[in-house]
């Protein structure tokens, strides 16, 4: 095995870190490398992802906690090694806390993969498996480190013969990055301004009940507008979530202009589910925002009566939380409120045909949103 390290060996400060799971991504992360290394670029290869379970070493950490870059090339092998999810946990904590760039590269794999709820879930399940409880925690910072990571807009490359067209791209990136983070060091700049670099907004809040067929739907749609460049977040946390993930819902609430909510059959059953709708609609009150409504293979009456299995789920919840019934007629007044504006409606097989229109009527509210806020008429 070859360990390209001489420029970090050398006493070198790396520019670049670079994650990867080499089982299926190491010629591309070898272009990769010996394209930035052409262009004077200090890179340290994270050549330990072939070793699963092995602990951070000293010289891995050491590079990440020095180079002002991290670039992950995200693959279909990537969820199996829990260093790189490990690895990636400390990225994104890098990125939010010391506003430190991160540039994703989605190698035969889209970006709504990443996610826990992803095709990379199931191979991060698989490692689950073998957690005790006392590794929750870790199980819990994975998720939410793929989460974020699947959140921002990188390169999507499906074949090899994409590298001589996108690797230019990211090297021109890492560059970019570099110079970026000299001015910032020297200027000092604001904590807003280090949490711009690695959080942009986004356009799109996309709220769902996570199920197999709403899932399959949700991800087609997240793909469809990441490849027309609008910046969607995905909340993954309806099927059970802990009081830690609130915040960066919360945060990708206030930041997104336009919400698209996808009612299914089993929306209602989920408690963060209504809790995210009402907040939602709190959001909109307040600001000069946009909801979506997509009435998924349900009857729009089913979500404005609460009839159906929209009327059954707010039975059950009137029963588990009779301590709190202002909580229920808080969910069923933001599903009354909801119904009224006009959405989608499809049903199961209709998903390649509406999913366009959706993105389409986005694309429209995005642009429209724009020319208000540049002061065009």
């Amino acid at each position: 095995m070859t360990i390209m390290l001489s420029s970090f060996a050398q006493g070198l400060r790396p520019d670049a870190f670079l994650s990867f799971q080499a089982k299926d991504s190491s010629i591309l992360a070898d272009k990769l490398y010996n394209a930035l290394h052409e262009s004077k670029i200090n890179v340290f290869k994270d050549v330990e992802s072939l070793e699963l379970g092995k602990h951070n070493c000293r010289t891995q950490l050491k590079a990440l906690r020095e180079s002002r870059v991290s670039i992950i090339v995200f693959s279909s092998s990537y969820g199996v090694s829990p260093w790189c999810l490990d690895t990636l946990v400390l990225i994104i904590n890098d990125m939010k806390t010391k506003g430190k760039l991160v540039l994703p590269v989605f190698y035969k794999v889209n970006p709504s993969g990443v996610h826990p709820t992803g095709s990379l879930h199931l191979t991060v399940a698989q490692y689950e498996s073998m957690l005790n409880d006392d590794d929750e925690t870790k199980e819990y910072e994975r998720k939410l480190a793929l989460c974020e990571a699947a959140h921002m807009h990188g390169w999507s490359i499906k074949q090899q013969e994409e590298f001589d067209a996108i690797i230019p791209r990211i090297v021109e990136e890492v560059s970019r990055g570099n110079c970026c983070e000299h001015q910032m060091r020297s200027a000092k700049s604001t904590e807003n301004t280090i949490r711009y670099q690695g959080r942009p907004r986004h356009d799109v809040f996309l709220s769902y009940r996570e199920t197999k067929r709403s899932n399959i739907f949700v991800d087609n749609l997240y793909d469809a507008l990441y490849e027309s460049k609008i910046k969607a977040f995905k909340d993954v946390w309806s099927s059970g979530c802990r009081e830690d993930f609130c915040p960066p819902v919360l945060r990708a609430i206030e930041e997104s202009s336009i919400f698209v909510i996808v009612f299914s059959e089993y929306y209602a059953y989920s408690p963060w589910c209504l809790d995210t709708l009402a907040r939602i609609l709190d959001s909109i009150e307040t600001n000069d925002k946009v909801v979506l409504p997509v009435f998924y293979d349900v009857d729009p009456s089913d979500v404005k009566y609460q009839t159906g299995s929209f009327g059954s789920a707010l039975a059950d919840h009137e029963c588990k939380f009779m301590d709190s019934m202002e909580k229920v007629q808080r969910w069923k007044l933001a599903l009354s409120e909801v119904s009224h504006v006009h959405g989608r409606s499809l049903k199961e097989g209709e998903e390649h045909d509406v999913i366009p229109s959706i993105v389409e009527d986005v694309y429209a509210l995005i642009c429209v949103d724009h020319s208000t806020n540049s002061g065009v008429n």
